[in-house]
This record gives C-alpha cells, structure tokens and sequence, in this order.
C-alpha cells in the first residue's frame, strides 16, 4: 500500500443511491467511485445533489470538498472528503 495525494477534481466512474446506512448516517445519500487526474480510482460520498438515481452520469467531472459526514455520541464533527459536481457550482 502507498500514500496517494487526494486530488481536486475527479470523473465519475459508477454510484449508488444508499438507501439504509450504518448506524450515525442518515438516508439517503450517494456513494461512488470516483478517478481522481492523478489515476487512483476510490469509494466517496458525493455531495450537492439530491440523492437520486438520475442526479449524475457517468463521466461527470467533480471537485473535492471537505464536509461533516456525522457527528459522535459526544456531538463532535467527523469530516470527511466528498466530490461535488462541477456543474451544480454553476447553478
């Protein structure tokens, strides 16, 4: 395993709507994989759309945002990394 830099922008390679989560998250909500310029393909949330199966497609370029995902039982912000569509900026 190597350390790989988590790149700003990145295609869309495939998603899903999650309809029921773990424990601490709320549905529904997108993950998908995603291929940042650098070349490493890996699992994200996507962020800045309504989580449904025509909110992407394929190929749509996204930029990387930080985010609170959940918050623990002592009421802390857990950050995570998500991609937004670049396109949803523009609106």
């Amino acid at each position: 395993m190597e350390e790989v830099h988590i790149g700003k922008y990145a295609e869309l390679v495939s998603f899903a709507v999650v309809r029921q989560a773990p424990e601490g998250f709320t549905p529904p909500f997108i993950q998908a994989n995603v291929k940042i310029d650098e070349g490493p393909v890996f699992f994200s949330h996507i962020d800045g759309v309504v989580p449904k199966e025509d909110a992407l497609r394929v190929g749509q370029r996204l930029r990387l945002v930080i985010k609170t995902i959940r918050r623990d039982s002592e009421d802390k912000e857990i950050l995570a990394w998500a991609y937004r569509p670049l396109d949803e900026e523009n609106n």
